[in-house]
């Protein structure tokens, strides 16, 4: 078995991914400067008046047109039923309507459409995140010794309360293990008081 990372090695691994990732960061947030929150880029014309070369309520109107587009309605999930034997058919139905509510699970608590926000990102970014979190804290505790109704209360809250959720998260929040360019394990920075 193998033991879990300590945590001075995640954080070196973190600084390490930092400084690994800090030109796309860097050039990330110029792009989000020039692009979607302005001031833009300011020239001097040739009779000296100053302008800006950008327009950023342009820009961040031609990225959401763009990404309204994309973003239509709800996502199609299907399996391949071509992997499956003749007999499996059912099997592969059943998995693909599992997966479908699942997915409308684990998004429809949100405000936003996780989806949308990784489009956005994307436009503007250059990368969009999808990032799947598991909640155990929201998991009803189970009562000990429980009456009947209580019984019954508390699986109805146990089949009800869904722990996952998806969410869209700015792909700067993300970096990649840099010992595998990123194909292995990813670090969410996040900030802790």
């Amino acid at each position: 078995m193998i033991a879990p990372p300590s945590a001075r090695d995640i954080q070196a691994l973190a600084a390490e991914a930092e400084v690994y990732w800090r030109p796309f960061h860097l050039q990330a947030e110029e792009d989000r400067k020039l692009c979607v929150d302005g001031p833009g880029v300011i020239q001097t014309l040739p009779d000296g008046q100053l302008v800006d070369a950008t327009n950023p309520p342009t820009a961040k109107a031609k990225r959401d047109t763009s990404v309204n587009h994309l973003i239509t309605n709800f996502p199609t999930i299907t399996i391949d039923k071509s992997a499956f034997p003749p007999s499996d058919k059912n099997k592969a139905d059943l998995l693909e309507q599992a997966l479908q509510a699942i997915f409308w699970r684990a998004t429809a608590g949100k405000s936003h459409d996780p989806h949308r926000g990784a489009g956005l990102n994307a436009a503007g970014l250059g990368m969009g995140v999808l990032y799947i979190a598991i909640d155990f804290t929201r998991m009803p505790e189970k009562p000990t010794d429980p009456s009947p109704d209580e019984q019954r209360e508390y699986t109805w809250e146990w089949k009800n309360t869904f722990p996952v959720e998806i969410l869209s998260v700015d792909p700067r929040e993300i970096l990649p293990d840099p010992g595998t360019d990123g194909e292995r394990w990813v670090i969410r920075k996040s900030k802790t008081t």
